[in-house]
This record gives structure tokens, C-alpha cells and sequence, in this order.
């Protein structure tokens, strides 16, 4: 299965950014406005190149709520999921590209580097765990880059074990999460409870703790 996520880096730029899974390779583009239309375009290009996705993760952004998106998920036969609202943990691989991708993007910005050549190095570099980096695993080939490469290394090999390494890879990480978390005690009926919750205040998105308590439902 393809999955693709598709999400803005910032509300000051218009950075979008796709990483596919497993690869993990990204794609980054500077759009000149954030229109369903815009974007709609914009994906249309990336799916002509890569070729159409199963599942296309996005924010619940306009843009992605609009009945233009909805038509486009239709005639292009790809299931659209949108994440959890305010709970961005709940699609942690996305956070952490957008983190590696604006770090490329302020750093580039500060040393006056070419951003392309950046990106197109980090495509190139081994990932953690994997033992190779996100172009081999999306062409099954290294593309040349800054470093110096032989011929040999440039030529297409298929990349062994990406799904078992992507597993080791979670499992990892989920044994040093597991290390500070801890079992939460069951809670009963009638027991008082605080939640947050976002409200517009003064035109302005604002989180508030209420208080609430568990009821019984049928």
C-alpha cells in the first residue's frame, strides 16, 4: 500500500511537503497560494510522476474539506484520511519530516545555500536503522550527488527487508517511549475529569481546560 501525506510546514510560507511511506522520501514545493486548486495541481504533477497513492493522509485544512478535493479523491480513486485535529502526535512520521524539512529550509536560508542540492543530498543519506537512504528505497538506485560516486554504485539495485526494517525501526522507537510512560488507572462512572478544549476568542484559536465527568451511555 502507497500512503501519502500532504501537509503545510508553516502558516507564514507556502510550504507543501509529501513524504511517501515506507520510502520516506519527500517531496517539497513553494506554492503561490494555498487553494484547493492550487494544491489540487500541485498533486496531480507528483501523482503523474510517482504514480497514484492508495491513501492520501492531509491536515483538516479548507482547502482539504472542500467539495474540489472531494471530487479529485473521487476521479482519482485514492482514499482520502484526514489526522486528528489539534492532536498532531497522532501522525508522528509527518511531524518529524516537516521538523527535518523547515530545518533544511531555515538552515539553507541562513548560509546561503542552494536548497535543491540540500534536499537532494538528504535523499541520498543512508537513513538510521535502514542502511539506506530514501532514493534507493523509492528507485532502487542512488542518484548522483556532491559526493563522489563510482558508476558501479550508481547502478539500479533493489533494496532488501525495507518493511522488516521499517518494523525494527518502530518497535525501537516504541521501547524508549514505553520507558517513560506508565499504565493510567481505569476511570469510573461519575468521576470528575478535565479536558481541553479549543475555542475563538476574539478571532483567535485559544485552548481552555473544562471540567466534565464519565458517563454511563447505552
Amino acid at each position: 500500500m502507497t500512503i501519502l501525506e500532504c501537509q503545510r510546514l508553516s502558516h507564514s510560507a507556502r510550504w507543501y511537503y509529501l513524504p511517501q511511506q515506507p520510502c520516506y522520501f519527500f517531496e517539497l514545493d513553494l506554492l503561490p497560494d494555498t487553494t484547493a486548486a492550487t494544491v489540487i495541481n500541485c498533486l496531480k504533477q507528483h501523482f503523474a510522476r510517482h504514480g497514484t497513492p492508495d491513501v492520501v493522509i492531509t491536515d483538516n485544512g479548507p482547502q482539504f474539506k472542500s467539495t474540489d478535493f472531494h471530487d479529485f479523491s473521487c476521479n482519482w480513486e485514492f482514499e482520502h484520511v484526514t489526522s486528528s485535529p489539534y492532536y498532531s502526535q497522532s501522525n508522528g512520521k509527518a511531524e518529524a519530516t516537516v521538523k527535518i524539512a523547515k530545518k533544511m529550509v531555515r538552515k539553507a536560508k541562513k548560509n546561503g545555500d542552494d536548497l535543491w542540492k540540500c534536499i537532494l543530498d538528504w535523499r541520498n543519506t543512508p537513513t538510521v536503522d535502514m542502511a539506506s537512504s530514501p532514493t534507493q528505497r523509492l528507485m532502487s538506485r542512488r542518484t548522483r550527488h556532491s559526493l563522489p560516486l563510482s558508476q558501479e554504485l550508481l547502478q539500479p539495485k533493489l533494496v532488501d527487508d525495507v518493511a522488516d526494517k521499517v518494523k525494527f525501526k518502530r518497535q525501537k522507537a516504541k521501547f524508549y517511549y514505553d520507558k517513560s510512560a506508565k499504565e493510567l488507572p481505569e476511570l469510573e462512572i461519575g468521576q470528575p475529569v478535565r479536558m481541553k478544549h479549543h475555542t475563538e476568542k476574539n478571532g483567535v484559536m485559544v485552548l481552555v481546560w473544562i471540567t466534565s465527568a464519565i458517563a454511563l451511555t447505552s
